[in-house]
C-alpha cells in the first residue's frame, strides 16, 4: 500500500504450504467434496446465467496434464486429468481437504484486506492510498492430478517470478482512468513509475546507474 506512508502487509495465502483455522477449512469441506467435475459445470453455469461468457460456448473438457518433472515421472504428463469419479476415495477426500485449505486461506486473507481497507475508509486515507495486489506465478507448479506430493524445491516456477495486478484502489485518479485489464498488470519496475505519476512526482535518486524505464 502507497499512501501517506508505504505499507507493505505480506499475506502468505495461497502459496504452498497452506495453513487456516480448521472451522474455515471445514466451511469449505462439502463444496470440494462435490468434486471438480460437478464443481465446474456449476460454476460455467453461473457464469452464463451472469453473462460473463458468450451463451453458445460450451464447457471445455477437462485439461490435459503439462509435462514437468512430477508428471514425466509419474505417467500422466500429456494425459487427461482424470474423471473424479474414477479417482479412489481415499484420494478424492484428500483432494478435497488440499481445496478447502486453499480455500480457507484465501478466504483469511480477504477478510484481511477488507479489515485493512475498511480502517483506511474510517481514517480517511482510502482515497488517498494506492494498493497493489501481487501474487506469484500461480498455482503450484509441480502438478499432476494429485497436486503437490511433496515435490519442490528452489527452481520451480513458484520461487522464480512474481506477477503484479492491481486491485486499482485508489488514489481516485487510477479508478477514473481508462486503463484496460491488460495495463492493470506488470513487473514491479512497471508500478514504481506509475507510482510517482499518480503522487504527481518525479523520482529524487541518488543511484545514477538507477533507470526506472
Amino acid at each position: 500500500m502507497i499512501g501517506a506512508g508505504g505499507v507493505s502487509e505480506s499475506p502468505h495465502a495461497p502459496h504452498f504450504p497452506l495453513h487456516a483455522p480448521k472451522a474455515l477449512i471445514d466451511k469449505y469441506q462439502q463444496i470440494y467434496e462435490q468434486g471438480w467435475d460437478v464443481i465446474r459445470e456449476r460454476r460455467f453455469a453461473r457464469m452464463r446465467q451472469l453473462g460473463l461468457v458468450d451463451p453458445r460456448w460450451k464447457l471445455s473438457p477437462r485439461s490435459i496434464v503439462g509435462p514437468n518433472r512430477v508428471s514425466d515421472l509419474n505417467g500422466w504428463a500429456d494425459k487427461q486429468n482424470p474423471a473424479w469419479d474414477t479417482i479412489p476415495a481415499d484420494r478424492r477426500k484428500d483432494l478435497a481437504r488440499r481445496m478447502a485449505i486453499f480455500a480457507a486461506a484465501v478466504d483469511r486473507m480477504d477478510q484481511n484486506i477488507g479489515r485493512m481497507i475498511a480502517d483506511l475508509e474510517t481514517r480517511g486515507e482510502l482515497n488517498n492510498t494506492l494498493i497493489l495486489f501481487c501474487s506469484d506465478n500461480g498455482a503450484c507448479a509441480e502438478w499432476d492430478p494429485w497436486g503437490f506430493d511433496g515435490r519442490s524445491g528452489p527452481d520451480n516456477v513458484l520461487h522464480t517470478g512474481a506477477q503484479l495486478d492491481e486491485m486499482g484502489q485508489t488514489a481516485q485518479q487510477l479508478l477514473r482512468s481508462n486503463l484496460s485489464q491488460d495495463q492493470l498488470c506488470g513487473q514491479f519496475c512497471d508500478e514504481v513509475e506509475q507510482a510517482f505519476a499518480i503522487a504527481s512526482t518525479k523520482p529524487q535518486s541518488t543511484t545514477p546507474a538507477l533507470n526506472l524505464r
